[in-house]
């Protein structure tokens, strides 16, 4: 079991998460890129019956990304927070550049490297996913 802490750049919104968690995805697609300001965004996957938040509740605002993706933020720094999958039952995506703290046992991978910045090149020996694995499963299962 992971306990993790986390909390926005300017510390008004905190949360900590109890519990299982899923496979660490590195995700190239340019929506990834523009929302964290970064070459990827890596996320897990957790319950959200173990998410809590322990204060900024009034910070926090949304972004419907897609029908199916509603993005979390600070609305007063702009930090990427969890994302609420609607379709997903009680599963949120957390980027885990805010978290603090052990993850349980998880596999780790890239997807959609065929949409990656170009002038970020991937050194390291994980599996490679040129859109999304082929058994999506991996990408929201939670490991138990």
């Amino acid at each position: 079991m992971a306990a993790l802490k986390g909390e926005c750049l300017c510390g008004k919104i905190r949360y900590e998460y109890n519990g299982a968690t899923g496979n660490l995805v590195h995700c190239h697609c340019s929506r990834c890129r523009k929302w964290h300001g970064a070459a990827f965004r890596s996320r897990i996957v957790v319950k959200q019956d173990g998410y809590k938040l322990i204060q900024g509740e009034e910070y926090l605002a949304q972004y419907q990304a897609t029908p199916n993706v509603i993005k979390t933020f600070c609305q007063n720094c702009g930090s990427s927070l969890a994302t609420i999958y609607p379709l997903r039952d009680n599963l949120l995506g957390l980027p885990i550049s805010g978290c603090e703290g052990e993850l349980d046992r998880y596999e780790e991978f890239h997807i959609y490297t065929g949409s990656k910045a170009q002038w970020w090149k991937i050194t390291d020996n994980l599996p490679q996913y040129e859109n999304i694995p082929e058994d999506k499963a991996i990408m929201h299962c939670i490991n138990e």
